[in-house]
C-alpha cells in the first residue's frame, strides 16, 4: 500500500445523466458488500493463527469451508 495516494475525478467523460461531476460507480453496489462479508470472514479465521498466516478460503464460503479452512490453518500454526 503506498503512503500517499492521490485520485482525481475524471471530468471529461460522457455522462449524459446529472450527477455530481459525472461520478461513476461500480454498477454492482451489493457485490461491494458481499465482498466485505467474505474478507471479514477470512480475517476472522486468520486471526487464529494472530494474523501470521494467510488462510486458504475460496468463495462461496459456505459453512464446510470455513471449518475447512480453521481446520487446515490450525494444522499450520
Amino acid at each position: 500500500m503506498p503512503e500517499k495516494f492521490n485520485a482525481e475525478i475524471f471530468k471529461k467523460g460522457i455522462n449524459i445523466e446529472n450527477v455530481i461531476n459525472k461520478s461513476k460507480t461500480t454498477g454492482e453496489p451489493p457485490l461491494m458488500n458481499a465482498m466485505s462479508v467474505f474478507f471479514a470472514i477470512k480475517n476472522a479465521i486468520a486471526s487464529i493463527g494472530n494474523y501470521t498466516v494467510n488462510p486458504n478460503l475460496d468463495a462461496p464460503a459456505t459453512p464446510e469451508k470455513i471449518l475447512m479452512s480453521i481446520k487446515n490453518l490450525k494444522r499450520k500454526i
